[in-house]
């Protein structure tokens, strides 16, 4: 080996003992367990949903959490509920003048913690949406989404499992978040509505 080579050598070997004594003296702790940082974000009632899928991820999550503000923060002020008969054979017509104050009342009603909650801290609350179209259009989309919630409440004469078929239609405001404009619910089989459960609270 010739001297230049044995200079090389000798430079890349002191190179890479110069980066260890500076990693084990400098970087003590770095292989150490730390405390986990505080979130940096929340996840209740100033969450943006940035794209309209966000909004029922959102929804769900609200659900889980057992968060009526979440929940709200995915409905917009102009927010209207329809029910297709098949929904609620009863009387469709009850849901007419649903809007965004009746359904904060039904979100608070159902998701509120405390004694006076229906739904137990340990309780089930899962909400579920399966796709059946998703058409965006600029700042507006049309979901149709066949959902299904399943909820252990305090109260016997409500059923567990909801099901059916939601129509979705979501706006983008000028906050850029996307929220839902109106909600049609229909039948997707034998178990209650959501409208059911609306009606009921």
């Amino acid at each position: 080996m010739g001297r230049a080579a044995r200079h090389s050598v000798m430079r890349q070997g002191w190179i890479a003992f110069l980066c260890l004594f500076a990693l084990s003296t400098s970087g003590c702790g770095l292989f150490t367990t730390r405390e986990p940082e505080p979130p940096t974000g929340n996840t209740t009632g100033s969450d943006l949903a940035v794209q309209p899928g966000e909004v029922l991820e959102l929804l769900m999550l609200a659900i889980t959490l057992r968060d009526p503000d979440l929940y709200m923060s995915m409905i917009d002020q102009s927010f209207s509920y329809r029910a297709k008969p098949s929904a609620y054979p009863d009387d469709a017509a009850f849901f007419n003048t649903w809007d965004y104050d009746r359904e904060e009342r039904f979100a608070r009603t159902l998701l509120s913690s405390g004694g006076s909650g229906l739904l137990p801290g340990d309780s089930l609350a899962e909400l579920q949406f399966t796709p059946v179209t998703e058409t965006e259009w600029g700042d507006s989309a049309l979901y149709l989404e066949n959902y299904r919630l399943e909820i252990h409440t305090v109260r016997g004469d409500i059923p567990q499992i909801f099901k059916g078929l939601a129509e979705f239609w979501l706006n983008r405001g000028s906050d850029g978040g996307w929220r839902i404009l109106s909600w049609t619910d229909e039948a997707g089989g034998e178990a209650e509505t959501m409208s059911t459960l609306r009606a009921t609270l």
